[in-house]
């Protein structure tokens, strides 16, 4: 155990230059623990920790407390590496190193952090000192809490000077100026440290014991060279995404771009999903705005027709998303409507796509031509799923109230 300089103690394990480096580095980060690691590897491939008290630490290397208390460990970092950790987490741990880079100074117990009293039977918020010294109650609560501080603090002292190995290094703050003789009889781990080696709080002074060359006497550890790393493959190019719907041909004349007619048709998809058999005794309840529209509608046979199970094999599929590739590309779309007809024996023999369109158009024809490429790719889609299968394509247009197949 022994209470050094930081300089003097860093420069011997790592080498002046190297020290004076790492102090010339403004940032303390990752880029600094790198450079402790790959320093202390370098000087004979010992483990090495670095055990941090992150209360004490305020401002310019302190800071790095907050970042060392979020820092996760790995519980199997192999040979020569440098870990910083908590004494919290180096419990039950070993190391060949340990480094006690700041032990605190605050005063023990510290009451800025006695918040609450209890006793038995009884708890409350710790009142202030002079209220505490009046109760008797109050003056137990205080000292049982102060006792119990003051021997966890040892204990975590105790825990973080018992995980070395092979060496110990403890570095004391040095006394401000301003410091009074009765300033070094504050009870602070600091304090009983520096008086339990008879320092006096002379920070010219140092304690030492053992050999401080020990770690030239330890076998050499040969680290293997690093194996290439294998290369990647040839690149393989991202499939570009397409949708059914932007295959469908432009024209002028269609309100289903506008913001009016988008809300309609969204309407109508909304709606119609929530009808799957009306022969099954299902009765549709369609919003009041859209009540008239859609029952005039059902009330055509054709478009009817679709709506009736009629005894036979069929699943139905409402909404059902879409995703192939085909020739090369990634296809991603949603069928409003979708019918697989099954045989007696189970096989798939038809299948069914039902589309709600919305446009305005003057002529079946119209309404076709602009959804042949939406059609045609959802047709490939599902000869993919049922090759065996015969597809139909089914356009329903609100505006004519008519069926038209593709």
């Amino acid at each position: 155990p022994g209470a050094l300089s930081v300089t003097r103690t860093m420069e011997e394990v790592m080498g002046e230059e190297a020290w004076q480096r790492l102090l010339d580095d403004e940032m303390w980060g990752w880029q600094r623990r790198w450079f402790v690691g790959r320093a202390v590897r370098s000087h004979g491939g010992y483990w090495v920790m670095i055990v941090a008290f992150p209360a004490r630490w305020v401002g310019g290397v302190r800071e790095a407390a907050d970042w060392i208390g979020r820092l996760k460990i790995s519980q199997s970092p192999g040979v020569a590496v440098v870990q910083v950790m908590t004494v919290h987490k180096a419990k039950g741990l070993g190391f060949d190193v340990v480094v006690l880079p700041d032990l605190p100074t605050e005063k023990i117990p510290s009451f800025k952090h006695y918040k609450t009293a209890m006793g038995e039977n009884w708890v409350t918020d710790a009142p202030a000192g002079w209220a505490r010294a009046m109760i008797p109650e109050l003056r137990e609560a205080e000292a049982k809490w102060a006792r119990q501080e003051t021997y966890e603090a040892f204990c975590k002292l105790y825990v973080a000077m018992t995980r070395a190995k092979r060496g110990l290094y403890v570095f004391l703050d040095e006394p401000p100026k301003s410091a009074k003789p009765e300033d070094l009889l504050k009870p602070s781990l600091g304090n009983w440290l520096m008086a339990s080696l008879k320092l006096d709080g002379d920070a010219r002074r140092e304690f030492e014991i053992g050999n401080q060359d020990w770690a030239e006497t330890l076998p050499r550890v040969e680290m293997k060279a690093e194996t290439a790393s294998r290369g990647l493959g040839e690149a393989v190019p991202k499939r570009s995404r397409s949708t059914p719907s932007a295959r469908k041909a432009t024209a002028n004349g269609f309100i289903a771009g506008s913001h009016e007619g988008r809300r309609f048709g969204t309407a109508v998809h909304e709606a119609f999903e929530k009808v799957s058999w009306l022969d099954e005794g299902e009765t549709p309840d369609f919003s009041e705005d859209m009540g008239k529209t859609l029952e005039g509608m059902l009330e055509v046979g054709e478009i009817r027709e679709l709506f009736l199970r009629g005894g036979k094999d069929v699943e139905l599929y409402r909404e059902q998303r879409v995703e192939a590739v085909m020739g090369g590309k990634w296809l991603s779309g949603v069928i409003d409507r979708l019918h697989v007809h099954r045989d007696g024996k189970g096989e798939v023999r038809r299948v069914e796509i039902i589309d709600f369109k919305t446009d305005r158009v003057a002529a079946a024809d119209e309404l076709k031509a602009k959804y042949a490429g939406q059609m045609e790719a959802y047709r490939q889609a599902m000869r993919i799923i049922y090759p065996e299968a015969e597809v139909r394509c089914l356009l329903v247009a609100t505006g004519s109230k008519a069926v038209v197949e593709v």
